[in-house]
């Protein structure tokens, strides 16, 4: 096997399976794949992925309890999982989650409680890392937990709507609870709303288009921005703009189109997303944009657990990797990254009018 360039992105080399030959193994992997990410899955197995971490560059740990494994789990068993979250060489909170399996596994209400306990715990790492988060909701369903999200933490707000991909059954007075929405202190946005072209068995054009424009007059009703998708629906969407959209604020979420459409959307005083598309070698479009638009109408994001910024490329993102995308932003634009990231905040502000 040559290097590939690949990245494996959930490997147990920790297992006793590796045990005659780990060293071995790992000395050709490193010859062979960019990255690894290790995942623990209880204490021990955590503890070896970190220590696994500090031996290799190329190796990088995630931490956390598996559902198969917390019988007798410590009940501080959170305060170490803390400690490593902090290791620089820790990328993730993990393997967790639910395991309804097997029987032998503790009752669903305990494996539950400790699945939220660990996602909670990243929530908390970070709060220390960033000033702020918008997550917005694509339906009913993910805008009401953007919602509760954002009641519960101070650093959290939300965006409420529906993403073009999820029209399929949507309630016909599916307005009223938007609404409601609209109007809560920490709901930032309408979004993530658009077109999206793509997947063949979204809505028609048509029905993608009428709950598109719905949904920017109940953002214009609000005086609320938009959070916009488009995908491979750029002459549609520039022309919506052009000749039918007007008097709403607007982010054109991880922007894809080309340098003419960012011109005139320029021109309109739109802002533009960017994300970790942006890092990638064969996304020079994207960066040629980056290049032309102007700094205050320039927006860093993640899309989370999406599009994953170089170095990380491959493994679930969250919003903490933004940093990745705004360092390797500062460094196209030959500008300090401290001074980029107070002008990019600051847009994020003026554009999110009720972020405190």
């Amino acid at each position: 096997m040559s290097r590939t360039g690949l990245w494996d992105s959930h490997a147990h080399l920790d297992s006793d399976y590796f045990t005659d030959d780990r060293e071995q193994l790992i000395a050709q992997l490193q010859q062979d794949l960019d990255g690894i990410v290790n995942p623990g899955c209880d204490y021990a197995t955590s503890a070896f992925a970190v220590d696994l971490a500090e031996k290799y560059d190329f190796i990088y740990a995630a931490v956390g309890y598996h559902p198969e494994e917390l019988k007798g789990i410590a009940p501080n068993y959170l305060e170490q999982l803390e400690v490593w979250a902090q290791h620089p060489k820790v990328v993730a909170i993990g393997e967790i989650g639910l395991d309804y399996y097997w029987k032998e596994n503790e009752p669903k209400e305990v494996q539950k409680r400790i699945f939220l306990e660990q996602i909670e715990l990243l929530i908390a790492q970070l709060q220390q890392d960033l000033d702020g988060i918008v997550n917005p909701g694509c339906d009913y369903a993910t805008s009401a937990f953007a919602v509760d999200l954002a009641e519960k933490y101070d650093f959290i707000y939300a965006a409420v709507g529906y993403h073009p991909e999820e029209l399929k059954g949507i309630a016909p007075n599916y307005l009223e609870q938007l609404e409601v929405w609209a109007q809560h202190p920490k709901v930032v946005a309408i979004g993530e709303i658009g077109l999206d072209y793509y997947w063949k068995e979204n809505e028609p054009k048509e029905v993608q288009k009428r709950i598109f424009l719905e949904q920017i007059e109940l953002a214009k009703a609000y005086d609320l921005p938009i959070i916009i998708h488009d995908r491979d629906a750029h002459g549609d969407m520039l022309d919506l703009f052009q000749n039918e959209v007007k008097d709403v604020e607007a982010v054109f979420h991880c922007f894809s189109g080309s340098l003419e459409m960012a011109k005139e959307l320029v021109k309109r005083g739109y802002y533009l997303g960017f994300g970790g598309t942006s890092t990638y070698k064969n996304a020079q479009k994207v960066r040629e944009v980056m290049e032309y638009v102007p700094k205050e109408l320039m927006l860093f994001e993640t899309d989370s657990p999406y599009l994953t910024p170089v170095p990380f490329r491959g493994k679930r993102n969250n919003p903490g990797y933004v940093e990745y995308t705004a360092r390797h932003a500062a460094e196209l634009l030959k500008m300090d990254f401290d001074e980029l990231a107070a002008i990019t905040a600051a847009n994020t502000k003026r554009l999110f009018k009720k972020i405190r």
